[in-house]
């Protein structure tokens, strides 16, 4: 015995109307879901350029302090390493020291241990990624045993470092006078827009074996705290 085949199917497609609907669901939802997605990787790639900053001006600290500290034993006065050392800027607060224009042209750091502004290569474009301002200041003269100058600076000073990206430098919008001791990791310090830099830090300099180490020291910290 034969069954009749049913003529209603119990499956239907879509209509117009439902794939429609589908499709404004679908753009809705993602266009609900795509802001905070975009700023969530903005943040991580703020964060990331904010620590690669960080660590180069941390790299810049540790290697003048190396140098300070291998002068030898005895020796307190900079002349042997005064041309692998940023500039003196005089006795000026570091934070007041301005932001003055890189050249057209930035050297590697590694190339001119010396210039105020040199650049870091963070990848394999041949382009550097971000410039460093260094500097000196407070560098403490060697007086004889009068009270006089003697044409010398001892190994102590006030070290300053101030990191920007390669935007922040072509935007040409710099800061004349920075703060520092502070990163910014606001949406304009990563841009080109922001005039600020991602890390910048001030850091007392003394050889650590000379006899009057203490004294320098606290010396430069009354002189960063005026």
């Amino acid at each position: 015995m034969r069954h009749k085949q049913s003529r209603h199917p119990t499956e239907q497609g879509l209509t117009l109307i439902e794939s429609l609907t589908a499709v404004v669901i679908l753009g809705i939802s993602v266009v609900a879901i795509s802001p905070p997605i975009a700023l969530s990787i903005a943040a991580r790639v703020r964060a990331h350029r904010a620590q690669q900053a960080m660590q180069l001006a941390q790299g810049e600290v540790d290697r003048v302090r190396l140098l300070v500290e291998n002068l030898g034993p005895g020796k307190t006065v900079l002349t042997s390493i005064e041309g692998s050392l940023p500039p003196d800027r005089g006795n000026i607060k570091p934070q007041n020291v301005p932001v003055v224009a890189p050249p057209s042209t930035i050297k590697p750091c590694h190339e001119n241990l010396s210039a105020e502004w040199c650049s870091v290569h963070l990848d394999e474009d041949n382009q550097w990624d971000m410039a460093i301002q260094r500097f000196r200041t407070y560098t403490q003269p060697e007086q004889n045993s009068t009270g006089q100058n003697t044409g010398r600076n001892l190994a102590a000073f006030i070290l300053g470092v101030r990191v920007y990206t390669r935007a922040s430098i072509d935007a040409g919008n710099l800061s004349t006078q920075t703060p520092i001791g502070t990163a910014s990791l606001a949406l304009s310090a990563a841009s080109s827009q922001g005039g600020l830099p991602l890390a910048a830090s001030s850091v007392p300099i003394v050889k650590s074996d000379s006899a009057s180490a203490f004294d320098n020291y606290n010396r430069l910290l009354t002189q960063m705290g005026q």
